[in-house]
C-alpha cells in the first residue's frame, strides 16, 4: 500500500480532484480520509444516535458511500481515520465518560482538549458504532488514531481509574473494535508513536508494540524523523537523516513483529528542517527496502511534496483492493 492522508473537509471540497489527479498519475494506490477528528467532530453524515445527540456530526462528506464508490472505481483502497479517545465533544457532553481531575472536573490537555476515559466501555460502544457505520458504507479499513492515554498537559492532576492497565485497556479496545469492524467487512489498523519501536514498555500511554500488533491487522508507526530527539538510534539529528531515522526505527520494529504487520506513517511536512521530495523519497526508500506492508504520507494540510520516483503507474493493493476479511469460525476470539 502506498497512500496519503486528507482531512474530511478536503475530501468534500473542490480540491479533491487535485488529490485524485495525484493518485491517478502516480504509484499511490490508497487514501486515508479523516472521518472523526481530535475535537470529536464526525466528518461524514453518520446516523449514530450518540453523535447526533451531541451535535458531533459535522457532515462535510455528504455521501460517504458515494465517495468510497468513486475511489474504488479508480482502484483506490480507502482507509477511514478515526480519532479514538482524544474527543473533546464526548468528554464535555458526557462528563461521566471523561478523564477527570481530583476535584471531579474534566481534565484537559495542553491544548484545552478533553479526553474520553479509555477504560469505559460506553466510550468503546460509541467509537465502534461509528466505525461500523463507516465500514458498512464501504470503507476498506478503519484506522484508529489517538488510541492511547494522554501524553501532555498537567498529568499530575489526571486521575486514572484504579487498577487499570493502560496497555491491556488499549489492547482490549482494539480487539473488540476489530471483531465488530471485521463483521462489517473491513480491516482494522492502529497508529502508534514511532518510539514504540524502540522501547519494550508501553511509553506510559498503552503503546506496547507486540501486544497491540496482535489485536489489529496493521500497525502504523509514526516514524517521523522530526519527532525523534537528538541522539535517538545513534543519530545526532534524526530530522536531518530521514533515511536512517526511518530505516533504524522500522528495523527495530521488524525484529519484534512481522514486517507485514507494519505500515508506517512517513513525514511529508516540514517541522524543523525543510522537507521536500528528496527527504520524502529517502523515507520511502528505507520503508521499501525493509519490505514492510506499505507506507502512508502525512501532511495535515493535504499538500504533498511528491518525489519524481512515485510518478509511475499504481499497482493493486495486496491482498487485492477492497478484498473483505474472511469470517472466522470463532468470531469472538481475537485474531493474532
Amino acid at each position: 500500500m502506498r497512500g496519503l492522508y486528507v482531512t474530511g473537509a478536503l475530501a468534500a471540497s473542490s480540491q479533491m480532484p487535485r488529490v485524485l489527479a495525484l493518485l491517478s498519475q502516480s504509484s499511490l494506490n490508497a487514501i486515508v480520509i479523516e472521518l472523526k477528528d481530535e475535537l470529536g467532530n464526525v466528518t461524514f453524515r453518520a446516523e449514530n444516535p450518540w453523535a447526533r445527540q451531541m451535535g458531533a456530526v459535522r457532515g462535510d462528506i455528504r455521501d460517504l458511500r458515494a465517495l468510497v464508490a468513486q475511489l474504488h472505481e479508480r482502484g483506490i483502497y480507502v482507509v477511514g481515520r478515526m480519532v479514538a479517545f482524544r474527543d473533546h465533544r464526548l468528554a464535555t457532553r458526557r462528563s461521566d465518560l471523561a478523564l477527570h481531575q481530583p476535584d471531579g472536573t474534566a481534565w484537559l490537555d495542553r491544548h484545552g482538549i478533553g479526553w474520553a476515559d479509555p477504560s469505559r466501555r460506553e466510550s468503546w460502544s460509541y467509537l465502534i458504532g461509528l466505525a461500523v457505520e463507516a465500514a458498512l458504507a464501504g470503507v476498506d479499513e478503519i484506522q484508529w488514531d489517538y488510541v492511547r492515554f494522554p501524553t501532555d498537559g498537567d498529568l499530575d492532576r489526571l486521575v486514572y481509574p484504579a487498577g487499570v492497565s493502560k496497555s491491556e485497556t488499549i489492547a482490549a479496545f482494539l480487539a473488540e473494535a476489530r471483531r465488530a469492524v471485521a463483521a462489517a467487512g473491513a480491516y482494522t489498523s492502529a497508529d502508534l508513536f514511532g518510539f514504540a519501536a524502540l522501547t519494550e514498555g508501553d511509553l506510559g500511554i498503552g503503546h506496547q508494540l507486540e501486544l497491540l500488533a496482535g489485536q489489529v491487522d496493521v500497525v502504523s508507526l509514526m516514524v517521523y524523523p522530526s519527532h525523534f530527539p537528538p541522539g535517538a538510534m545513534g543519530l545526532a539529528n534524526p530530522d536531518r537523516a530521514p533515511y536512517e531515522a526511518v530505516q533504524r526505527s522500522l528495523a527495530a520494529a521488524a525484529r519484534r513483529v512481522d514486517p507485514w504487520k507494519i505500515r508506517p506513517w512517513l513525514q511529508s511536512f516540514s517541522l524543523q528542517s525543510p522537507y521536500g521530495p528528496l527527504e520524502v523519497w529517502e523515507q520511502i526508500r528505507a520503508a521499501e527496502e525493509l519490505q514492510v506492508s506499505g507506507w502512508l504520507l502525512w501532511n495535515p494540510s493535504g499538500r504533498y511534496a511528491t518525489p519524481k520516483e512515485l510518478m509511475t503507474p499504481a499497482v493493486a493493493v495486496q491482498p487485492a483492493s477492497h478484498q473483505r476479511p474472511e469470517q472466522k469460525e470463532e468470531p469472538d476470539e481475537p485474531r493474532s
